[in-house]
C-alpha cells in the first residue's frame, strides 16, 4: 500500500473558512500595542526560519501527487519566497491559504515578515511526507523500518492537521511517531506548534499532540478536544494554550488558533535571535507565562493538575510574552538567602544542567504600588529520547523524563521560610503556578530535581507579572 494513500484516511483536515484579508488581525494578542512600543519591523518574524506542514490531498490539477501548499500567487502573498524541501508536489490548498493569510500574508499576517526579502523561504511540507520520511515512522510494507529521523533547519513548525490510530495505524505506531517527534524537536531546537481536535468532548488524536514537547493549541472558546493523554505516556495534559480565531478567517476553528500561536513564536524567535530565549522549552515557558486567564471564569488548576484541562495557560496574549522575554535571562542561584534580589519579577532562565537532588532559586522583591501583583510561573523540560540502537542508520526511540518541582516561598526573617504555592505534577513536564493578590515581601521561586539517582535536567522558567489582557 503507498504510504500516501494509506495515512490521507486518518488525517482531518480542521474546520476553516475563507480569508478576508481587509480585516485587521485580533488585538486580543496585544500584537498592536507591541508594534507600537518595539516597531513592526522588528516584531513580523523577519529573519525566522518556518515550516508550514499541511494536511494532503489528492489533487487532480497537478495531474498527479497531492496538495498542500498555499496558493502562493495570491496577492496577499505578493514578494513572498517559498520552498518545499520534501517534495515536489505542491499543488495550492486551500486550508493552507487561510492559514498562511493568517500568519504571514503581507499587512495582515501576524508574521508578516516571514518569507519577504532578508527572511528565508517560507518551507511547505505534506503531512505524509513530514510523518513518514522527516520523522521516519515506519508504515506498512516498509522496507526499511527504523530509519533515523532528519534533522529540521526550522526555528518554527505549524501542523494544523490531526491522525487518528486505526486497525492499520496502531498505537504502536503512533507512539513511535510521537517519540521520533520528541526527539525532532529536543535535538533541532525547534519550537513545533500543533492542533486539537475541534469540538469539545471530541476524541483527542494521537498525533501530533501527544507528543511531550509540542506545544498543544486550542480554542479560546472551548471548542476542542482536552481530554488526557493515553499514548506515549498516560494522563497528561494535551491543551497548553489557547487561542481566538484570526479574523483573517470566519470561524474560529483550532487550525485559525493554531496558526495564531505559531505566528505569535515567530515573532518571539525574532525579538528573542541568538538568545536561549528561543530554545523550544523556553519558548514554551515564555508563551504559557504571558497568557491571560480573566476570559476564563472557570479557569482552575491544582497542586498536581498544572493547567487547566480545557484553557491550559491561558489566551495567549504576544504583549505579555515579549514583555517576559524582553526583561531578560534571569540566573537561578543556590542559596535564596545569598542570592542577588531582583525587584522585577519578569524575565526567563534556562538552566542545562540541574543535577539529581539539586536545586535553583529565583529571589524577588515584591513592591506593589497602584495593584497587587500577578505572578505567572511556567517552568518546562523536554522528555529526553535518545536512540536505543546500535545498528548503523537504525533508530529505537528510548525515552526519559525528568521530574521537577517548582513552589513559591516567602522569606521570612524571625520564622521558616512560607510556601504559598507548590506545583507538582508527577506526569507532565511542566509545571505552572499563579498567584492573585501577592503581598509586598520578599520571595523566591525554587527549582527542584526529585530525581536522586538519575542523570542531571535541563529546564526553562518563565515568570510574569501584572499580567493585562488587551481589548478586544
Amino acid at each position: 500500500m503507498n504510504y500516501l494513500n494509506f495515512l490521507a484516511a486518518l488525517l482531518f483536515v480542521m474546520a476553516f473558512a475563507a480569508p478576508n484579508s481587509s480585516v485587521a488581525q485580533n488585538v486580543a494578542i496585544g500584537q498592536g500595542r507591541l508594534q507600537k512600543i518595539a516597531g513592526k519591523q522588528r516584531t513580523n518574524g523577519t529573519g525566522v526560519r518556518f515550516l508550514h506542514v499541511e494536511s494532503e490531498r489528492t489533487d487532480k490539477s497537478i495531474g498527479r501527487g497531492v496538495s498542500f501548499s498555499p496558493d502562493q500567487k495570491a496577492p496577499q502573498f505578493k514578494g513572498k519566497t517559498f520552498v518545499s524541501p520534501f517534495a515536489l508536489n505542491q499543488g495550492k490548498n486551500a486550508h493552507a491559504t487561510s492559514l498562511g493569510i493568517a500568519m504571514y500574508a503581507n499587512g495582515v499576517g501576524i508574521a508578516d515578515g516571514l518569507g519577504k526579502r532578508g527572511s528565508p523561504p517560507i518551507a511547505i511540507a505534506g503531512a505524509n511526507n513530514w510523518i513518514f520520511n522527516q520523522l521516519g515512522t515506519n508504515h506498512p510494507g516498509d522496507r526499511t523500518p527504523n530509519q533515523m529521523p532528519r534533522p529540521q533547519p526550522f526555528d518554527v513548525s505549524t501542523h494544523s492537521y490531526i491522525v487518528h490510530t486505526s486497525n492499520a495505524f496502531t498505537k504502536a505506531l503512533a507512539e513511535n511517531a510521537l517519540q521520533r517527534l520528541d526527539y525532532v524537536i529536543a535535538n533541532s531546537k525547534m519550537t513545533t506548534v500543533v492542533g486539537a481536535n475541534n469540538k469539545a468532548n471530541s476524541k483527542v488524536p494521537a498525533l501530533l499532540i501527544q507528543a511531550y514537547n509540542v506545544i498543544g493549541v486550542g480554542r479560546s472558546d472551548g471548542e476542542h478536544s482536552s481530554g488526557k493523554t493515553t499514548l506515549n505516556g498516560k494522563g497528561r495534559l494535551t491543551v497548553d494554550i489557547v487561542a481566538p480565531r484570526p479574523v483573517t478567517t470566519g470561524v474560529h476553528s483550532t487550525s485559525g488558533a493554531t496558526s495564531v500561536v505559531s505566528a505569535c513564536a515567530a515573532v518571539l524567535h525574532q525579538t528573542g535571535a541568538k538568545t536561549d530565549a528561543v530554545k523550544p522549552t523556553t519558548m514554551k515557558a515564555i508563551l504559557l507565562a504571558g497568557a491571560t486567564k480573566e476570559e476564563f471564569p472557570s479557569w482552575s488548576h491544582s497542586e498536581s493538575q498544572p493547567l487547566d484541562t480545557v484553557y491550559g495557560a491561558g489566551e495567549i496574549n504576544l504583549l505579555n510574552s515579549y514583555q517576559i522575554q524582553k526583561n531578560g535571562r534571569w540566573p537561578g542561584t543556590l542559596n535564596a538567602g545569598k542570592s542577588k534580589i531582583r525587584h522585577t519579577p519578569a524575565g526567563w532562565d534556562r538552566n542545562g544542567n540541574l543535577p539529581p537532588g539539586d536545586s535553583r532559586v529565583y529571589t524577588f522583591q515584591s513592591r506593589p504600588k497602584t495593584r497587587p501583583l500577578t505572578l505567572s510561573v511556567v517552568l518546562t523540560w523536554n522528555l529526553a529520547v535518545t536512540n536505543g540502537s546500535e545498528a548503523p542508520g537504525e533508530f529505537l526511540p528510548k525515552t526519559s523524563l525528568a521530574d521537577l518541582k517548582l513552589e513559591l516561598y516567602r522569606m521570612q526573617p524571625d520564622a521558616p521560610d512560607l510556601l504559598i504555592e507548590r506545583s507538582d505534577s508527577e506526569v507532565d513536564n511542566l509545571e505552572h503556578l499563579y498567584i492573585r493578590n501577592l503581598a509586598a515581601g520578599q520571595y523566591y521561586l525554587k527549582v527542584e530535581n526529585k530525581n536522586t539517582e538519575n542523570s542531571s535536567a535541563a529546564y526553562a522558567i518563565a515568570v510574569g507579572e501584572s499580567l493585562a489582557r488587551t481589548r478586544r
